[in-house]
């Protein structure tokens, strides 16, 4: 009797995914390098960017073994600020890379899933490990069962949100505003102040880990007794810091270990640096509001290299005003004691050219968010209600109690809507307009701070979802502390 079997064949499955534009993805196409673990970084062959369907699948490579009893190493390679043909080893600068190393199970298919994260970028790693988020790199062993394939401690899939906190991030620090900026490729970069007015500044990724070489670091800005410390920026390499001292706005580059990135950027000011501060990725610059002059207000950038005055409106904003950036537009909002404006500003990353403004009436303090060509403007309405407006149109006032004119952020929340925070009796509560439901907590309990500032910030995590986090002073039974919270709605 003849007896026939068929065996399944011996390969490894490559399950391509990212969460990079596919325009981006088809432009500058994907790398897959095959060698010896180690060797891979010598060389790739591109393998296109076509077949990406926008919810970030890329496809998949199949590999076949040279010689059954050798492992094998995978590096595949993302251009995402340039072609993948130009990423070059050991930085890939502007380039995601990931790495993988396996043996092949004789006539076992496995699936080997390997997602390319855009908050990798930056994180190039060593030959023998893979980014797992930004500034986290873990080894690229890759350990198999059933015909699947995981990298140990690899963290969450692409595109997956996890909530955590309250966590503390500082304790033992005196009273006090903190500021949290997100950062391009993910994570946050988080502001405190210890002892007062020293500043200090730290990186969360998106599972609430300090990021491995920027742990909680003093930044040596000489803010006087008298100095107001302003919102944080970051780049995702380091921070820009920004403070007022009674006559002068400044604004300082640090790299993470607090040594100056470039020389400091002082401004003649005649009011504290409250207002926004954003990176333009695209630009490659930051762009932030002061003061120069009585009855001015000006949208200023810095680079690297350079500093210079975008635009200027003729407006006090005493100490209040807000900035967000959308698609080749600035929203710049200002409130004084006659009421809240929200100016568009065109701008093209080089310049920057201001509108007529949209006029809020009976408003006290105004905080604006973007998405794309559209904006939104929260304004405090004297009787402590909310007031919106979306695109120019006014919307329905939401009633509340906001504790003090500054306790109060606005940003994006996915798709037409955004979300406000503010502090109301010590507990920081939120909700999301145009049509808002009951409003929730944000932390499980109050902050136990009643002072004149905010005592707390929070960001949106991108435009395109709910996820935001929020980084306060907490005053509790434990004594006093910097707490970070991250919700996915």
């Amino acid at each position: 009797m003849l007896g026939l079997s068929c065996l399944a064949p011996t390969e490894i499955v490559v399950e391509l995914r990212t969460d990079v534009a596919c325009n981006v993805v088809a432009a500058n196409e994907v790398g897959v390098a095959v060698a010896k673990p180690g060797d891979e970084d010598a060389g790739f062959a591109a393998v296109g960017g076509s077949l990406c369907d926008g919810d970030g699948g890329l496809g998949t490579v199949v590999i076949l073994p040279h010689d059954i009893n050798e492992a094998v190493g995978i590096r595949v390679v993302l251009g995402v600020n340039k072609p993948t043909s130009s990423c070059t080893a050991p930085m890939y600068d502007g380039c995601i890379v990931a790495r993988r190393s396996l043996e092949f199970i004789p006539h076992t298919p496995l699936e080997l899933p390997i997602d390319l994260r855009q908050d990798c970028v930056g994180t190039p790693c060593d030959e023998h490990s893979t980014c797992v988020a930004p500034q986290q790199c873990a080894d690229a062993g890759t350990t198999c069962s059933g015909g699947s394939c995981t990298v140990p401690d690899a963290g969450p899939p692409v595109g997956s949100c996890v909530e955590f906190g309250p966590i503390p991030v500082a304790t033992q620090v005196p009273v006090g505003s903190p500021h949290i900026a997100r950062m391009p490729r993910g994570g946050w970069a988080v502001e405190y102040e210890s002892p007062a007015r020293t500043v200090h500044a730290m990186m969360i990724d998106d599972t609430g880990k300090v990021m491995n070489g920027a742990g909680d670091t003093v930044m040596p800005s000489p803010v006087s007794t008298s100095g107001i410390i302003g919102p944080i920026g970051s780049d995702g390499v380091g921070y820009a810091v920004t403070y007022y001292d009674s006559s002068t706005f400044h604004f300082d580059w640090y790299t993470t270990a607090g040594a100056p990135a470039r020389t400091t950027v002082g401004f003649g000011g005649v009011a504290p640096p409250v207002g926004g501060i954003v990176w333009d990725d695209k630009a490659q610059h930051y762009v932030f509001t002061a003061s120069p002059i009585t009855s001015s207000l000006s949208v200023l950038e810095v680079d690297i290299a350079n500093s210079g005055v975008l635009t200027s409106i003729a407006k006090n904003a005493g100490s209040n005003a807000s900035l967000s950036l959308g698609d080749q537009i600035v929203y710049l909002g200002v409130a004084d004691t006659a009421g809240c404006y929200i100016y568009p500003c065109a701008y093209t990353g080089t310049t920057a050219s201001c509108g007529a403004p949209f006029t809020m009436n009976g408003c006290t303090m105004v905080r604006t968010a973007a998405n794309g060509t559209h904006f939104f403007g929260a304004g405090l309405a004297s009787s402590q209600q909310i007031s919106t407006v979306f695109d120019g149109t006014p919307g329905a006032p939401y009633p509340t109690l906001v504790d003090t004119p500054l306790a109060m952020v606005a940003m994006t929340a996915g798709g037409s809507s955004y979300r406000v925070v503010w502090r109301s009796s010590g507990t920081l509560m939120t909700t999301t307009f145009p049509n808002p439901p009951a409003a929730v907590s944000v932390t499980p309990n109050t902050t136990g701070y009643a002072g004149p500032g905010a005592g707390f910030d929070a960001v949106a995590d991108d435009a395109t979802s709910p996820a935001y986090a929020a980084v306060y002073y907490q005053f509790d039974a434990n004594g006093a502390s910097i707490d970070l919270v991250h919700r996915c709605k």
